[in-house]
C-alpha cells in the first residue's frame, strides 16, 4: 500500500524560518574549530537547530549562516561543520533553497523563481574543485550514490600519506516528486576533509541526511 504524502504547512516563509529542532548526534574527538568564518554581506546567525538541513551521523554544526535573496524567494544556509584537518576551507553543507512566491494582491499568480539549471556541469564543478581543494587534483566519480533524497555526484581528493577530502553535490529537483509544489528547487553541497576518515567513511555520513519535514520534503526513505 503506497503511503501518501504529507501536505506542506500553510505560512510557507514562517515555517521554513521556524523550523522546529531535531536532535544532533556528536562524537568524541571532534577536532579544532575551523578557522573564522569569512560571512556574506546580509547574513545572519542562526542557531544549530535552526538549519534546513542536518547529518544524522555528525556533530552539531559550530556555526549555522542564512542568507535571503530575491525578496525572500532565496534562502542559502551553510553549516560549518568540525574539522580536524589543516587542509584550507571549511568543513560545511550548504543549502541552497528557491522558494515559489505568491503575489498577495493575486493569489493565483505565482512569481517567477528560476532555479540553476547548470550549477553542477562538469566545467563548473572542475572550476568549484579547484577552489575547494588547490594544491590537489579531485576525481569526479562517474557513479553517482544515493541517500533518502535520490542520487548525488561526488568528488575525492587525497593527499599521498595525508588527509582526505570529498565534495558531494545534490540536486533535489531532479527527482520526480521530492519536492512539494511551493519549492522550485533545492540544491545541497556537502564539503569535508579529514586525516583520518577515508572516503567511503566520509560520505557514509552524507547518506545520512536529513532536511526538516516542515519543508514539505520528504525523502524516499520516510514515505
Amino acid at each position: 500500500m503506497t503511503r501518501m504524502r504529507k501536505p506542506a504547512l500553510p505560512g510557507l516563509v514562517a515555517a521554513v524560518l521556524g523550523l522546529l529542532a531535531l536532535a544532533g548526534c556528536t562524537y568524541e574527538g571532534a577536532g579544532p574549530e575551523p578557522t573564522a568564518l569569512a560571512e556574506e554581506a546580509g547574513a545572519t546567525r542562526l542557531g544549530p537547530l535552526e538549519a534546513l538541513a542536518r547529518l544524522a551521523a555528525a556533530p552539531d554544526p559550530l556555526i549555522v549562516t542564512q542568507t535571503k535573496s530575491n525578496n525572500g524567494s532565496e534562502l542559502k544556509q551553510v553549516s560549518i561543520l568540525p574539522n580536524r584537518s589543516v587542509e584550507a576551507g571549511q568543513n560545511r553543507l550548504e543549502a541552497d533553497l528557491w522558494l515559489v512566491r505568491t503575489d498577495s494582491l493575486w493569489s493565483f499568480a505565482d512569481l517567477p523563481v528560476n532555479a540553476p539549471r547548470d550549477r553542477f556541469t562538469q566545467e563548473k564543478l572542475r572550476l568549484l574543485l579547484a577552489k575547494e581543494f588547490p594544491g590537489l587534483e579531485p576525481q569526479i566519480s562517474a557513479v553517482p550514490r544515493r541517500n533518502a533524497y535520490g542520487r548525488y555526484g561526488f568528488a575525492v581528493a587525497r593527499r599521498p600519506l595525508g588527509v582526505t577530502c570529498v565534495l558531494a553535490w545534490q540536486r533535489l529537483q531532479d527527482e520526480p516528486d521530492m519536492l512539494p509544489r511551493h519549492i522550485e528547487g533545492f540544491d545541497i553541497i556537502f564539503r569535508a576533509c579529514d586525516p583520518v576518515l577515508g572516503p567511503e567513511a566520509l560520505l557514509d555520513g552524507y547518506d545520512t541526511l536529513q532536511i526538516r519535514p516542515e519543508t514539505g520534503v520528504v525523502g524516499y526513505g520516510y514515505r
